[in-house]
């Protein structure tokens, strides 16, 4: 007994050596040591009575974010269906992991900030003496000295917290709290110049002429940006001057507001009710850059007179505030356009501030927020740091706006790029810290050899930010004329943007469309393609194309035709913009086909209208026709095709489809054309031969074969010209599995098709057939297609095909013999094949197909001139097809394209291909 106590014992020694080590395991937060201490001096430990203000950051699935924001931003016009807060918090369970952070938190002597408990909120505030907070970090706390005498408290290593606690916690705030680090990016007038009486323009400034003042009036900016074309109405009539919208403004300072009072008096606008937030204890006086604060909601009246609200969050000038600002910001969720004039160099900010500025920036985006932040006055070397751009400008969920010079007239403005020389100009450059945002295409859109392949280029877009040619006026410090009321810079642009921004939101609710939301996939949609003929960039945007932002030893960078990394795709002009924001829709032309007929799925096929642009919406409408059941619908992107699954088998449905506009659900196709009545699922026939004539139709024939039960031949609408008599048979006698553009394997399961009189469908038509597992052993299903025997080279020619369940379908504009056969992948894309090539649509070609590949290579296709076209992965036979459309869904030009293809092991191949129209 005594040798089984003793192993007892021993054992719960050993468990409690475990539990200990457990509870003692930790995890390291990376990239939370403040740059600056590097140039600081240091002074000596923290107190450890001395409080410290911390913020906890939440983590979140990132992947589950990806994908939200997908979902979310896949109807480019359409009723976004954005999250709430709460929906937030709920998607993401912040529920559970903020009440893990505060239990951590109450649990290591901390206080948690129970004023500021905002369940949506990816913070939580708490704080506590420097010893507690050292050791639940794992840190000591130090003071030291910048060279400008301020003093601030920071650490030299890494903070840890438990393992277990890592997947709800990315990053600890207030750690190091280093003060007046964000820049606001307004600059003044060349020394010399001043302000004077309002209309009369000091002779120094020179540049712009025509406007009413000492600066840009309202009425200048709306003349210059507007032209001639006024703002187009809202639904109903409605004039757009912000009415029911809220924007809201991040600021590090304070205001007076009798300045703002003064600015709508000598313009005549409306009295804006201004709501004033204050975050971490900030006390909301006017301070040393009130001028920032002025000018941004100044700028925003200019624009939006009659915005609901300006909501003015403010918070004391440190990256951590600024993070809690933020977070506070995005769980109001009370404006739909933010805008941000301040900022620091990427190098300066590190890596768990800019992670979480990112992360709060995504939950405003999923909430429908559009946030425009000034990409800084300091051209290439911002802040004396040269060659890069600011935080959090450079985020790649905000949209960065750059600054540019007026000249000429205010009637005819002459625009080109901000650099007064001397580190005064608009910022733009390449981010060191983000990867290429997916809406900035890998090929290269911008002036050759600046703009990078590999990460965030910024600005976005531009607009008038020259302090000495074009200011804006603005009242400051109790005065319009003395003082320093002229005012330039990229916090001029930012906030313009923001107001302008409110107008478009203002239009889409009146048709209820909801929020303009994260705006550069729109942006740069609208840049690379236009949305349709009325919308194309040259209408939407003023393309800068003179001037650059080089200072110091940079040499970089300079305006081009269309993007470019110093003003991006330029400054708006206003009334395209607008209604090019919800554009019109025009009603799809018929036939609505089925082309494709499953178990329990339809595939419709359509045209997009006349005059609709490749992004337009669509509404399908559908309903179970012998139950009588309701209607039910889905919004799509695509402008040619969508498939409607779930479907009950053997039941008939039918179909309509209308597209999406600014001028709302335009009438679906006519019944008579558009009317689809069509089984989920196609009965067995005993018919094997039916006359076909324009209006198409369906053919089917049951084999009787245990192991090949079904062949199913659908003809649209207009496929043929003339009546045509279809016969559809089992195949006989296959030929070999002989193929000169891949390996092949038959499976003895085929389709024969007989025409009368023997001629070939002028449109595309879908074939399928089924197959019973038991017929298929040694063969891999997932690497099935369909084949179609070419009688003239002998040989088998692999179709792009799908898989659904025991069936194959594949679309052809040629009938002949078919057959069931498994494609091999190839281990190398050097072995490519491409049929045909080139791809003539007017000899009835409709994809060039690409075989002989690994299965999942990617294909990646330019114009000579480096213009991405399309991306293509291939299937797991080592297919893809391209149907000669580009990104866009717009047909690609007739010519030569490069085809750039790598398979999984990084092998890479390049080859050219060509079109014919």
């Amino acid at each position: 007994m005594l040798v089984l106590r003793r192993s007892i014992g021993l054992l719960v020694l050993l468990g409690l050596c475990a539990t200990e080590a457990v509870a003692q395991s930790r995890s390291a937060l990376t990239g939370h040591i403040a740059p600056q201490i590097k140039t600081s001096t240091k002074l000596g430990r923290v107190p450890a009575d001395e409080q410290v203000g911390l913020g906890l950051m939440v983590k979140v699935d990132q992947d589950l974010l990806d994908r939200t924001l997908k979902e979310i931003y896949s109807t480019p016009f359409g009723p976004r269906h954005y999250l709430t807060p709460a929906q937030f918090a709920q998607k993401f369970g912040l529920a559970d992991k903020r009440q893990r952070l505060k239990d951590f938190a109450r649990g290591s002597g901390l206080t948690v900030d129970d004023a500021d408990d905002l369940p949506s909120s990816l913070v939580v505030k708490a704080h506590g003496p420097a010893s507690a907070v050292e050791n639940t970090f794992g840190v000591q706390l130090n003071h030291y000295r910048l060279p400008n005498g301020k003093v601030y408290h920071a650490h030299e290593t890494e903070p840890t917290i438990p393992v277990g606690l890592a997947e709800h916690m990315s990053a600890v705030h207030g750690l190091s709290n280093v003060p007046d680090l964000l820049q606001p990016n307004y600059h003044l007038p060349a020394s010399g110049v001043s302000a004077q009486a309002v209309g009369a323009r000091p002779s120094a400034l020179g540049g712009m002429t025509g406007d009413a003042g000492a600066g840009m009036s309202p009425a200048d900016i709306k003349n210059v940006y507007y032209g001639a074309s006024s703002l187009p109405k809202g639904n109903g009539g409605v004039t757009l001057d912000g009415t029911g919208q809220t924007v809201a403004l991040f600021e590090l300072d304070g205001y007076n507001a009798s300045d703002i009072a003064l600015y709508e008096a000598l313009y005549g606008l409306p009295n804006v009710p201004l709501t004033n937030v204050l975050v971490d204890g900030y006390s909301g006086a006017a301070g040393g850059n009130t001028v920032e604060v002025c000018l941004d909601i100044e700028m925003v009246m200019a624009l939006a007179p009659k915005v609901s609200s300006i909501i003015v969050y403010e918070a004391p000038n440190s990256l951590s505030d600024g993070v809690d600002l933020y977070a506070r910001i995005a769980s109001d969720n009370l404006a739909s356009v933010l805008s941000v004039s301040w900022g620091l160099n990427e190098p300066a900010v590190g890596a768990s501030i800019m992670n979480s500025e990112n992360t709060i920036f995504q939950q405003m985006a999923a909430q429908g927020m559009t946030v425009y932040i000034a990409a800084g006055d300091g051209g290439s070397n911002p802040q004396s740091v040269l060659d890069t751009v600011l935080d959090p400008g450079a985020q790649p969920y905000v949209t960065s706006v750059g600054g540019t010079s007026l000249a000429g007239s205010v009637g005819a403005p002459v625009e080109t790029v901000w650099n007064n020389g001397g580190g005064v100009g608009g910022g733009g450059g390449v981010s060191s810290q983000w990867p290429l945002p997916s809406y900035q295409p890998a090929a290269g859109i911008g002036v050759g050899g600046e703009y990078s392949t590999t990460h965030r280029n910024v600005p976005d877009v531009a607009l008038n930010a020259d302090p000495n040619s074009s200011p804006y006026n603005i009242c400051v410090g109790g005065s319009c004329t003395t003082g320093t009321p002229l005012v330039g810079g990229t916090s001029a642009a930012a906030p313009l943007w923001a107001g302008f921004t409110a107008l478009i939101n203002q239009f889409r609710h009146t048709f209820g469309a909801g929020n303009f939301g994260f705006a550069n996939p729109i942006f740069y949609s609208m840049g690379q393609a236009g949305f349709a003929p009325t919308y194309t960039y040259a209408k939407l945007f003023n393309d800068i194309t003179v001037g650059n932002n080089k200072e110091g030893a940079s040499t970089l960078y300079n305006a081009g035709a269309g993007y470019d990394n110093v003003s991006g795709w330029g400054s708006f002009r206003a009334s395209t913009m607008v209604a090019a924001s919800y554009p019109p829709a025009f009603a799809p032309t018929g036939p609505l086909t089925a082309y494709q007929v499953f178990s329990s799925s339809v595939a419709l096929l359509w045209s997009n209208g006349n005059g609709n642009g490749p992004l337009t919406d669509y509404r399908i409408d559908y309903w179970d026709y012998s139950q009588g059941a309701s209607t039910t619908s889905v919004i799509t992107t695509t402008t040619t095709f969508y498939t409607v699954t779930g479907l009950i088998p053997n039941d008939t449905y039918f179909f309509s489809v209308g597209a999406l506009g600014s001028n709302g659900l335009v009438p679906p196709i006519p019944a008579n054309v558009a009317g689809l009545l069509v089984s989920a699922v196609t009965n067995p026939a005993v018919a094997v031969s039916n006359p076909i004539g324009s209006g198409g139709g369906t053919l089917t024939f049951n084999t009787g074969n245990p192991n090949n039960t079904l062949i199913t031949l659908s003809i649209p609408p207009g496929a043929f010209t003339s009546p045509v008599t279809v016969s559809l048979a089992a195949a006989g006698t296959l030929p070999g599995a002989t193929s000169a553009v891949g390996t092949l394997t038959g499976t003895g399961f085929g389709a024969q098709v007989n025409l009368v009189p023997n001629i070939e469908p002028t449109g595309i038509v879908s074939m399928s057939l089924t197959y019973q597992p038991g017929g298929v052993t040694g063969l891999d299903p997932s690497k099935f297609i369909l084949a179609r025997y070419d009688p003239a080279s002998s040989n088998w020619v692999p179709l792009t095909s799908s898989r659904s369940g025991t069936t194959v379908a594949a679309y052809t504009s040629h009938l002949s013999l078919f057959q069931i056969m498994q494609s091999v992948p190839s281990s190398s894309v050097k072995s490519v094949k491409i049929f045909p090539n080139p791809l003539r649509p007017a000899l009835g070609h409709t994809a060039m197909t690409f075989i002989n590949l690994p299965a999942n290579a990617r294909l990646r296709i330019y114009t000579m001139s480096g213009v991405e076209v399309q991306d293509l992965n291939a299937d797991a036979t080592g297919m893809a097809s391209w149907n000669g459309n580009n990104l866009r869904g717009m047909p690609a030009a007739s010519g030569i394209y490069y085809v750039f293809a790598q398979d999984a092991g990084n092998t890479k191949t390049t080859f050219k291909v060509a079109i014919e129209r």
